[in-house]
Parts: structure tokens; C-alpha cells; sequence
């Protein structure tokens, strides 16, 4: 699926996070944390509020999505405390994709440098695909082992970006270093290095 969301209802109370040393309240999907209570200020909510969330950079294309809700405490404030009701994931089951008629596929597969690189800890791959194919879009180490499989089965001709979080197939965050990029067409592979600070 493309251009997931997460939504869902909440009535919460969290004392304030001081830094994350006292109380928060996090979501985190796939391991990364999409929300968090203010750090200067309780969160004291006085009835129940719909909430929304773009988490698509995170869960594109991904056969499995793992959303976690997590309170902390120091056990200080009495109030604290989820209530959720109608947690949903949507999206597409398409890639929906808008085109001008005079725009022209590209000339060439070209494999463009990661956005922010360093990646801290995620970056956005963009590529060229100048006819519709198979095409794999992959992360692997520096030994050559695959990491991550961002893309992967038939693709039209154009320009698509993919957001990579550093995460691995497993779900695991990468540990931070040098990685390689690898776009794989029906006209060849192209690389390039990414390094991932964490």
C-alpha cells in the first residue's frame, strides 16, 4: 500500500517530558517515533480528540506495519494515561501518480545522491526510470549483504523518490556506517554510497 495514515481517537494525560526524564506518551511505527507529548508542558486532554498521521514515509510499500502506543512514568502524577478507540491504518492499494502530457520520461536510468547524506538516521533516493520495468531498489552493507528492499516488481517510466529510515527487512534499526544503494533495471545497476549516522 502507498500513502498510509493512522488514525485514531484519544483522550490522554501525561505530565510534561522534561527531556524524556519525567512522563511521555509516544507513537512509533516500525520501531520509529511519528509523536510525542509536549516536553515542556502536561498534556491533560478534557474529552476524547481525533488524531491523525501521515506515516507513509515509514510504512510504503512494507508488508507488515507495527504501530506501538507507550506510556512512561515516573509515578508522580495520578492523572496519567492512555484511552484510544478506533485506531485505523488506510491507504491506496495503487501507486496514484499525476502526469502532464508534455512531460517526458527520462532520457536515461540515473540513480540521484540520498537527501540528507548522511542519513540521520533516514534519507530519500530518487532515480530516473526512463521505460516501464522490473526495477529493485535496495540497501545492502558494505560485505555486499542486503539490508533493506526498498522497491522491488514492474514500475512505469518516471522520476519516483523512496524514503529510506535506516531501518533493516526485519524491522531493526541499521547500525550506523557506510551502506550501498543499489538500482537494479532492465538496462543495468547503478550505486551509490550512503553513510548512516545514528
Amino acid at each position: 500500500m502507498t500513502g498510509e495514515r493512522l488514525s485514531f481517537a484519544r483522550w490522554l494525560g501525561v505530565e510534561r517530558s522534561y527531556g524524556g526524564s519525567w512522563d511521555y506518551a509516544r507513537v512509533l511505527v516500525n520501531g520509529t517515533r511519528v509523536w510525542e507529548s509536549p516536553s515542556d508542558a502536561n498534556l491533560v486532554e478534557t474529552a476524547r480528540q481525533p488524531h491523525e498521521l501521515d506515516i507513509s514515509a515509514l510504512a510504503n510499500g512494507r508488508s507488515a506495519v507495527r504501530v506501538r502506543f507507550t506510556l512512561h512514568s515516573d509515578g508522580s502524577v495520578t492523572y496519567g494515561g492512555w484511552n484510544l478507540d478506533e485506531v485505523r491504518l488506510t491507504g491506496m492499494s495503487t501507486v496514484v501518480t499525476t502526469a502532464v502530457a508534455e512531460e517526458r520520461a527520462p532520457a536515461k536510468a540515473v540513480l540521484q545522491p540520498g537527501v540528507p547524506n548522511p542519513a540521520t538516521p533516514s534519507t530519500t533516493l530518487r532515480f530516473d526510470l526512463p521505460e516501464r520495468g522490473d526495477v529493485d531498489l535496495s540497501i545492502f552493507d558494505v560485505r555486499g549483504r542486503r539490508v533493506r528492499t526498498l522497491l522491488r516488481g514492474v514500475r512505469e517510466a518516471g522520476r519516483p523518490a523512496v524514503r529510506w529510515d535506516g531501518l533493516t527487512d526485519a524491522g531493526a534499526p541499521g547500525p550506523a556506517g557506510v551502506y550501498v544503494c543499489r538500482l537494479a533495471t532492465p538496462r543495468g545497476a547503478l550505486s551509490r554510497k550512503l553513510v548512516l549516522v545514528r
